[in-house]
Order: structure tokens, then C-alpha cells, then sequence
């Protein structure tokens, strides 16, 4: 066969190492086809994953959504709490930021588009450049042709992506029959203080420890929702430590404990003051009260002189 070949110049070596190649690739068919089958089987698995990411995540949203409902309910024209799914879009703009090129009109699609699921998104990129300009009229025919051509890799990892739940929570800051709902974002910071508190004393049973809350809390968010709060008396400890005196008082504490500072030497703490524990209605503790919390009797007087008690 050799000398068959050498008349038209065919190279006998170079025949033979093909011949090799040739049989050596004889068992690859097998391979492949195993292989294929073995890729198929891995699609099914991500496919059932992500489905079931996908409820998973549905799963979340009705109890989040269920919880703001619980909110509202709960702090009627007082609080109110609102669930985002798909607000931010980073993750998505992220990854077409790290391919390189420039994609700004489709990152400018993404974030102004009324509904978007990474899904659907990764489907119309692998439907090519002119699907995406069917969806995204705005994106020139470059980009998406850039897009276009990403990759399967690509495309999957879209599909893997997960939008962040965001949750905008707004307080009352106007009245009862009139409200002005703000945002935390545009809130001060006793009134951000307000919010959360209420959100506090709202969810659990168990004991909830507040440490001087007038730091940071509105007296107006005091009386109009925090004591009413404190009055419902729903069989949960709530202890504070305090130097308002409408927080025990309008809040009708069950036990008041007066607190004094004490140096023994090596350091100063707090002990018990002669008949600083009880309830609030004790003779001793009501002159704790007006002492300490009113600033004096004579304070208390002037005040209720000048506003006409």
C-alpha cells in the first residue's frame, strides 16, 4: 500500500500515524454515548434543583409576606411593613459586568424592567441576539450579539442566580386619622429607634431587657405607642431600665426597683435604695418616682401649673 502511495507523493509515516490515530479513537463512540447519557441525567438533577430552590423560595416569600400581614395587623396606623422580591438586581448586572465589553444599555434593562426572573432572562439569551433585542428594544444589535454569545456557562449560572428579598418597613409619623408613612431610610433616629422597638415588643414571649430607650425614643412615640404597649399586659417580662418616668408610670409597671450608686472602694455599683422596691402604688415608692423620674415635687408642681392640670 506504501508504494501504492509514494506515485502521488503521499508520505508513507504520515499514513501510518493516521492509521494508529484511526484505531485508537475505535472505542470513543461507546464513550461518548455514555457519556451523553450521563449528561442528560445531570441536566434532570439541576433541573429539579433549581425547581425546588424555586419553591423554597416561594416558600419564604408567603411567610415573610404572612409576617407583614402579622405587622399590620398587629400596629394598626402605626407600623407597616412591605416585602420587595426582585428590587435589586445586582447579582444579574454583577455577572454581565464580569464578562467584560460593554453591556451598559442591557445592565440599564435589567434595572428598569417592571418584572424580571434570572429564568426567563438566561432563556432569551440563549435564544440568541435577536430575541433580546425582541425584549430589550433599547439594547443595540453589538450587545446583544455579545450576549448572545456567552456561553452555555454563562447562561447557567444566570439561572443560578438568586435576587435579594428586601423589606421596607415605615412608621406612622403623622396621626392616626391623617398618617405620613416613612420610610427607615428617612427617619431620625429615635423615631428608627421607635420602629424597632414596636417590632420588639410585638414578636416573642420571652424576657426583653431595654436599656434607657429615652436615649434614642421620641416622648411622643412614648405615650402614643410605646406605653399603650406596655399596658396591654400580655404575660411577657419586659424589664427596662429608665429615667422616664411615663414608662413606668403611664405604663403601669407591676415592680419598681430604685437603683443608687454606691463606692466601695474599688468600684462603684448599684444597690437597692432604702424602700426602692415594690409596686408603683407604695407610698415610699411614689416619693422614689416623683424624686427621682419628676425631678421633685416642686418640679413636679410648676409643671402642672403651667400647664393647667
Amino acid at each position: 500500500m506504501l508504494r501504492e502511495l509514494q506515485p502521488d507523493g503521499i508520505d508513507g509515516n504520515e499514513y501510518l500515524k493516521l492509521k494508529r490515530e484511526e484505531q485508537a479513537l475505535g472505542g470513543y463512540p461507546e464513550q461518548l454515548q455514555a457519556a451523553r447519557v450521563t449528561l442528560e441525567k445531570l441536566r434532570d438533577e439541576r433541573t429539579d434543583l433549581l425547581a425546588a430552590a424555586a419553591d423554597a423560595r416561594a416558600t419564604r416569600i408567603r411567610n415573610l409576606k404572612a409576617a407583614a400581614k402579622k405587622v399590620r395587623r398587629a400596629l394598626p396606623a402605626t407600623l407597616q411593613a412591605t416585602l420587595h422580591d426582585g428590587a435589586d438586581r445586582t447579582p444579574l448586572t454583577d455577572l454581565i459586568r464580569s464578562l467584560g465589553g460593554r453591556f451598559d444599555l442591557i445592565r440599564a434593562a435589567i434595572d428598569t424592567a417592571d418584572t424580571l426572573s434570572v429564568a426567563a432572562f438566561a432563556s432569551v439569551c440563549r435564544s440568541g441576539a435577536n430575541k433580546i433585542r425582541e425584549v430589550y428594544p433599547n439594547v443595540t444589535i453589538k450587545q446583544a450579539g455579545e450576549l448572545a454569545s456567552a456561553g452555555e456557562g454563562v447562561f447557567m449560572e444566570m439561572e443560578e442566580l438568586e435576587f435579594p428579598l428586601t423589606t421596607d418597613l415605615q412608621l406612622n409619623v403623622g396621626s392616626k386619622d391623617s398618617p405620613i408613612w416613612r420610610s427607615l431610610d428617612h427617619l431620625s433616629t429615635g423615631q428608627r429607634a421607635t420602629a424597632l422597638l414596636l417590632l420588639l415588643l410585638k414578636r416573642g414571649a420571652g424576657p426583653l431587657l431595654i436599656d434607657q430607650p429615652e436615649d434614642d425614643l421620641d416622648n411622643r412615640f412614648i405615650n402614643a405607642d410605646i406605653v399603650p404597649q406596655l399596658r396591654e399586659k400580655t404575660g411577657r417580662q419586659i424589664i427596662f431600665s429608665s429615667h422616664n418616668a411615663n414608662i413606668p408610670v403611664l405604663g403601669d409597671a407591676d415592680q419598681l426597683v430604685v437603683l443608687q450608686a454606691e463606692d466601695n472602694g474599688s468600684e462603684v455599683i448599684g444597690k437597692i435604695a432604702p424602700g426602692g422596691l415594690g409596686s408603683i402604688d407604695h407610698p415610699e415608692l411614689e416619693g422614689w418616682v416623683e424624686e427621682l423620674l419628676e425631678g421633685g415635687r416642686d418640679a413636679f408642681n410648676s409643671r402642672r401649673y403651667m400647664y393647667g392640670f
